[in-house]
C-alpha cells in the first residue's frame, strides 16, 4: 500500500482529536450543562380580576327588597265605601284595583303590604297608617275613588300638620317625601290613563276631612311617605265605566306599577350615591 494512501485519514483523524479535546475543555472551563426542555405545554398565569368591592356593594343593594304598603279605601270609621254609584261601590272598585297593583308589583321584585285581606274587612284609618310604618314602607298608596261634579284622578299629599285624637301630624319629612312622590307619579301619568285625566297633586286641605283637620287621619298618624289617590268619579258615568271595565282596571294597575317602579328605583339610587359617598369619606 502506498504511504501516502493511508498517512491521510490519520491525518483526519488526528484533527477531529484536537476539535473534540478543545471542546471538552471549553465546557469544563465555563461549567456549561445541557439543559432539559421539558416538552410539557406550560398554563399561562390567569389573573382573576375580582371587581371593585364598592361596585358589588351597590350591585347587592339594587337586589334590596323595597316594602310598598298599599291602602284600598274603606271601610273605615269615615265612610263604608259601600253606596252604589252607576253600578258599583268605591269600596270594590278600590279592592279591585289594589290587587291588581299587588300582583303587578310583586312581579317586579317589590314586598308589597295590603292594610286589609279582604274586600269588606274594616280597618280605622288609624290602624292603616300604622300598618305602614310598621313596615318601613317606602311609600304608602292610599287608593280611592271619588264622587263629586267632576273627572279623572287626583293626588292628595299632606302639606301641613294636623291633629286627630290629640296626636300631631305627619312630621315634615314625611310631607316633603310624600309630594315628591305625589308629583312623581303626576309627571309620570301626565297623559292620562285611558279617558281619565290628571287632576294634578293638591293639599288634603282640599277634602272635607283634611280641610277640618289640617290633613286626612291616615297622613295624621303616618311615619312614612304617604300619597292618596282617587283614581276617579264613581259619580262620572264614563269614569265609572272605565273604572269598572277589566281593561280599565288593567290600565291603572300597569301605569301606576310603572310609575311606582321608576319613582323607588330613584330613591334606591339616591340611596346608592349616598352609600358610596359615606364610604368614601370613611376613607379620608
Amino acid at each position: 500500500m502506498n504511504r501516502r494512501s493511508w498517512s491521510w485519514p490519520i491525518f483526519l483523524m488526528l484533527i477531529m482529536l484536537v476539535v473534540g479535546l478543545t471542546w471538552i475543555i471549553y465546557l469544563s472551563r465555563y461549567q456549561i450543562t445541557p439543559s432539559i426542555v421539558d416538552s410539557t405545554p406550560q398554563t399561562p398565569d390567569i389573573e382573576v380580576d375580582t371587581g371593585n368591592p364598592n361596585e358589588s356593594k351597590v350591585a347587592a343593594e339594587s337586589h334590596v327588597t323595597i316594602t310598598i304598603c298599599i291602602d284600598p279605601g274603606h271601610p273605615s270609621e269615615t265612610n263604608s265605601g259601600k253606596a252604589i254609584q252607576n253600578g258599583t261601590t268605591e269600596n270594590h272598585i278600590n279592592w279591585v284595583i289594589s290587587n291588581r297593583l299587588d300582583e303587578r308589583l310583586t312581579s317586579l321584585g317589590y314586598e308589597v303590604v295590603l292594610t286589609k285581606q279582604s274586600e269588606e274587612e274594616y280597618v280605622t284609618n288609624r290602624r292603616r297608617a300604622e300598618i305602614a310604618n310598621e313596615v318601613n314602607a317606602a311609600l304608602m298608596l292610599r287608593l280611592h275613588s271619588d264622587t263629586g261634579p267632576g273627572s279623572g284622578f287626583t293626588f292628595y299629599v299632606p302639606d301641613k300638620e294636623g291633629t286627630k285624637d290629640g296626636h300631631t301630624g305627619p312630621p315634615p319629612e314625611v310631607r316633603s317625601a310624600g309630594r315628591q312622590a305625589a308629583e312623581w307619579l303626576n309627571r309620570y301619568l301626565r297623559d292620562g290613563i285611558g279617558p281619565l285625566k290628571s287632576r294634578g297633586v293638591l293639599s288634603e286641605t282640599h277634602t272635607a276631612v283634611g280641610n277640618k283637620q289640617g290633613a286626612l287621619t291616615g297622613s295624621i298618624f303616618a311615619r312614612v311617605p304617604v300619597v292618596t289617590m282617587e283614581m276617579g268619579f264613581l259619580s262620572n258615568p264614563k269614569d265609572a265605566e272605565f273604572l269598572k271595565s277589566e281593561n280599565g282596571q288593567a290600565q291603572i294597575a300597569t301605569v301606576l306599577s310603572e310609575a311606582l317602579d321608576g319613582y323607588l328605583q330613584a330613591i334606591l339610587v339616591q340611596r346608592q350615591l349616598k352609600l358610596k359617598t359615606s364610604e368614601e369619606a370613611e376613607t379620608y
